[in-house]
């Protein structure tokens, strides 16, 4: 099965994300807008796993211990850069606190991918005609002042549909 350390968008605030897509709608931009339930920050993806293996990643993952914090939405940015974008993004910030777990998750699972950057997906582009006028309207999009506690991280499971990945939260873990 295909699993990633998560730490969900509360459902409160899902709908801001919803009103800064229509935005970038708005431009001439061929993408797939991430769906309002699956939005999340990634702590870690893990990839392909046997289910023999699931049990094994659940126990190593009690073992990270980190404190509740508060988190607030950042800035709209894009990767790989702006002259190739395939993703527009928004930071969760302060980066640091999320790094720190993600860190300590690489510690205890020292496997898949160890790269973090604190970001939440809004798109994945495929084609874009003009990447000037979306980056200027990026940086003119004004980022609510929305703040959440963070308070879990979530091992879920993503199954690829036509329609879009579907995800399972496989477990829970409090912060």
């Amino acid at each position: 099965m295909r699993c990633f350390i998560s730490i969900d968008v509360p459902e409160n605030l899902r709908e801001e994300l919803i009103k800064i897509q229509e935005q970038l709608k708005m431009q001439d931009l061929n993408a797939k807008f991430v769906e309002k339930d699956n939005f999340h920050l990634t702590l870690k993806f893990i990839g392909e796993i046997s289910d023999s293996k699931i049990e094994s990643i659940k126990e190593k993952l009690k073992q990270v211990k980190y404190r509740k914090f508060k988190t607030h939405f950042g800035k709209l940015g894009v990767f790989p850069s702006e002259n190739y974008i395939r993703v527009i993004w928004l930071s969760l910030e302060p980066e640091q606190e999320f790094s720190k777990i993600a860190s300590q998750i690489n510690t205890f699972l020292p496997f898949g991918d160890k790269r973090f950057a604190s970001h939440v997906t809004l798109a994945r582009v495929r084609m874009i005609k003009d990447k000037k006028s979306l980056i200027e309207k990026i940086k003119k999009i004004k980022i609510p002042k929305m703040e959440f506690n963070v308070e879990n991280f979530k091992l879920k499971k993503s199954a690829v549909m036509r329609t879009g990945p579907v995800y399972e939260d496989l477990c829970v873990y409090d912060l």
